[in-house]
């Protein structure tokens, strides 16, 4: 309703004699209509104005009009006053207003000119989306690693800026801004491609991929029983993003070359957004908790799905490092910690302990490579040095002593307890609720968003569990479906970085880090809806690690029959299918 309120609002001001007058006039006869805690309400309704959408309303206490804090935010919608008769007689001013400025036309003339006014907006929009979405499924189409490239490369950047801020566009049909139209046109470019292409098509029923596209099957199905089909396709694309790009990277055909280009892209761009980043933060990049704690955040992207981000940057780094031995990707992952610790997030903290000690440990056990487990454990402590005491903090409201977390860590109700989950714990118990209405098969994708809406001012309806938000919607049958998906894609890295070699160990390795961090942080966050900042780049080192082990493993089958020809089928031993070859024909499309 914002929109429409301000060009309202606009029109009546224009068709004053004096606009400067007319605009003081109203907000006086606004700020007349507030009761109690009115200075409070104003400045959130000034924030309303030029703020932009946000994830929940407590974010826009954030915004440079509203000088208050968080807390007196809550405390004016919890106890503040709004006269409904001084709202009424202020609308009824504004609606004389516009009459009194174009008197000079008929009735209809007048009609015609707010339709005008809106048509205009509403065709703006329009030609906006089609354009964007033309544009998208043509390079897409044309060259789909070119656009994979430059969404790995973007990263975490949020372009609904272009767009009037998060679902600025037609907010009467839901929302919609630029984020959601690059989803909308990649994704359905991609698919065609797939679609259009046998070995693609094929390759979405490999072990890789086959529940993975059951899982998507089945969430579209509950589509038709969701309370909520609006957020449930909006899900839906976000759940599917990772596949299409998974499967595109993935292709036969695909070589060394081509993943590791797009590697490039990626670093690049992280690179570019590393060094801007302080420009943004100096800009109002950032936010204060509690008063206390300096959090910074990226270029147009909240310091949660910024930090995850860094994570996915600084496994790809060390990666890198381990197989090349360059300093500039130590330097880059160097840069990367640091920021992480400027988001001082709690979940991406144990989610890096825990990748960075899956790629200590390998490289410790298997690799035996110590100048990576030295780095390793350098920027993992460096980190850890940095962010501990923020993160402690932040968690229990103090420091605590190492035999007091060892007692906590000892007893699981005292650690729940004891941590601040900051209303977590609430959104759990309505989603536990909602699952217990119907466990097996869901209440259909977008069920847990509609669970929310009757504690919005805690979350905006965002669910802060993963793993509850689809049990909620698809069930334990459909949830069941997504962790045989993610197992797969876990084989996949695993059984390639049995092949030992280089190039595969930069992208096994990482990947298989990566769904260790995404394990954790669906505990805690959003990790679907970060499609851009996150889960691209999990289903792009999978990706990565399916195609560069293919390959070495062609070069050793083609070096082996050139010593032993034969006409038997291809195959490995007794007639088995090698790792990570399809049956039939071993790499269609080359």
């Amino acid at each position: 309703m914002r929109h429409p309120a301000a060009m309202y609002m606009g029109m009546a001001v224009a068709c004053s004699d004096d606009p400067v007058g007319a605009l003081v006039a109203f907000r006086e006869a606004a700020y007349a209509a507030l009761g109690a805690r009115r200075d409070a309400l104003f400045e959130i309704l000034d924030a309303l104005l030029t703020g932009g959408a946000v994830p929940s309303p407590v974010q826009l206490s954030l915004v440079p009009v509203h000088r208050r804090g968080w807390g007196s935010f809550y405390a004016a919608l919890a106890h503040g006053e709004v006269s409904d008769a001084a709202v009424e007689r202020l609308l009824e001013a504004a609606e004389r207003l516009v009459k009194a400025g174009t008197a000079g036309y008929d009735t209809e003339t007048r009609r015609g000119l707010v339709v005008a006014n809106i048509t205009g907006y509403l065709a703006t929009v329009s030609s906006l989306i089609y354009a964007a979405n033309y544009g998208l499924h043509d390079w897409a189409l044309l060259w789909p690693l070119v656009v994979l490239g430059i969404m790995l490369a973007l990263g975490p950047v949020d372009l609904s800026i272009l767009t009037g801020g998060a679902r600025g566009l037609l907010p009467a049909l839901g929302g919609l801004d630029m984020s959601g139209i690059r989803l909308v046109g990649i994704s359905a470019a991609l698919g065609l491609l797939i679609l259009s292409r046998r070995e693609i098509l094929k390759m979405a029923g490999s072990p890789w991929a086959r529940w993975y596209v059951l899982f998507l099957a089945y969430g579209t199905a509950t589509l038709v029983a969701s309370p909520d089909p609006l957020e449930g396709i909006r899900l839906l694309l976000k759940l599917t993003y990772p596949l299409l790009l998974f499967l595109v990277v993935a292709a036969p055909g695909r070589t060394t070359a081509d993943v590791q280009r797009l590697g490039d892209w990626a670093l690049w761009g992280a690179t570019i957004l590393l060094l801007v980043n302080p420009f943004v933060v100096a800009n109002g990049g950032y936010a204060m908790e509690s008063g206390e704690w300096l959090r910074v955040w990226g270029p147009g992207s909240h310091h949660n799905p910024f930090s995850f981000y860094l994570l996915a940057v600084l496994l790809l780094c060390v990666a890198r490092y381990r197989g090349r031995g360059q300093t500039r990707y130590l330097l880059l992952g160097g840069l990367s910690v640091l920021w992480i610790v400027g988001t001082l997030t709690r979940i991406t903290l144990l989610a890096s302990f825990v990748a960075m000690a899956v790629v200590a440990l390998y490289t410790a056990v298997v690799d035996k490579n110590k100048r990576t487990l030295v780095a390793t454990l350098v920027l993992g402590g460096l980190m850890g040095g940095l962010l501990m005491e923020g993160v402690l903090v932040r968690t229990f409201g103090y420091l605590p002593g190492p035999a007091e977390l060892l007692s906590l860590a000892a007893d699981p109700v005292a650690l729940y307890e004891a941590i601040n989950w900051q209303g977590r714990e609430l959104l759990w118990a309505i989603l536990w609720i909602a699952f217990r209405q119907s466990p097996w098969l869901g209440g259909g994708l977008g069920a847990s968003t509609n669970a929310l809406e009757s504690a919005p001012w805690l979350s905006g309806g965002v669910a802060h569990n993963e793993y509850l938000r689809l049990a909620v919607d698809v069930g334990v049958f459909g949830s069941g479906l997504f962790l045989l998906a993610m197992v797969a894609w876990l084989r996949a890295a695993v059984r390639a970085a049995r092949v030992r070699s280089p190039a595969t160990d930069e992208f096994a390795l990482p990947a298989i880090a990566a769904l260790a961090a995404w394990a954790l942080i669906a505990i805690t966050d959003n990790a679907f809806d970060y499609y851009a900042p996150f889960t691209q780049y999990v289903a792009f080192l999978v990706a990565g690690a399916v195609v560069t082990a293919r390959e070495r493993l062609t070069e050793e089958e083609a070096g082996d029959s050139e010593e032993e020809p034969s006409d038997a089928p291809h195959g490995g031993p007794d007639g088995e299918e090698p790792v990570l070859v399809s049956r039939g024909p071993a790499f269609p499309g080359r």
